[in-house]
């Protein structure tokens, strides 16, 4: 998924096209050997107008915050405006929870703005959550993310709990060997969660 949604903003000048991705993604997906049960649903469906009514209801899995990566890496070129629209829209072609939309909303800025050298790793966070996660959203990612002096116990196979653990590991850990570790050991949707 990551190559591809690198390879479409490559390909298309970064001209964001929902239809093309899921159309790209509906080919390698039965290929792929680890999609996820809220990702499959829609790139199974015969058509793209299909694939909008098979999105599971209340979809929150992780994997539409895993792969926007490539998102925040051309972001950090093409600015944080493009990079919210397009991981927004990226997010919603398979996942339905604003809680895990705007979590992936939420890496991708964060990512652009520190690969750019705008923002430090908790200020990018912070950034990210104040300017461009929805405003009735704000509050939660606010303490899900910046406040918590723990890890959330929730399943990390949700888009928001999975950010929220990979956001904990670095910011309690000393270097990326060890925030990798970090995130490998929490048990669960491990890498995923390394993966972010």
């Amino acid at each position: 998924e990551n190559l591809l949604i690198g390879e479409d903003a490559r390909d298309r000048d970064g001209i964001w096209a929902e239809r093309r991705q899921w159309e790209l993604w509906k080919h390698w997906a039965p290929a792929a050997r680890d999609v996820g049960s809220t990702t499959w649903p829609p790139l199974s469906a015969a058509t793209y107008e299909r694939s909008r009514k098979a999105r599971v209801v209340n979809g929150r899995g992780n994997g539409a915050v895993m792969r926007v990566a490539p998102v925040g890496i051309a972001g950090a070129v093409r600015g944080v405006v493009w990079t919210e629209e397009v991981a927004r829209s990226q997010a919603l072609v398979t996942h339905t929870d604003p809680r895990t939309v705007e979590a992936a909303v939420i890496t991708a800025v964060a990512l652009a703005e520190i690969i750019a050298g705008r923002r430090g790793f908790q200020n990018a966070i912070e950034y990210a959550i104040e300017c461009h996660c929805q405003r009735e959203w704000r509050n939660y990612f606010y303490d899900l993310l910046i406040a918590p002096e723990m890890p959330p116990r929730e399943s990390n196979g949700y888009g928001d709990i999975c950010l929220a653990e990979a956001v904990y590991a670095v910011k309690t850990t000393a270097n990326f060997e060890d925030a990798i570790r970090y995130a490998i050991d929490g048990g669960n949707d491990t890498d995923t969660v390394a993966c972010v």
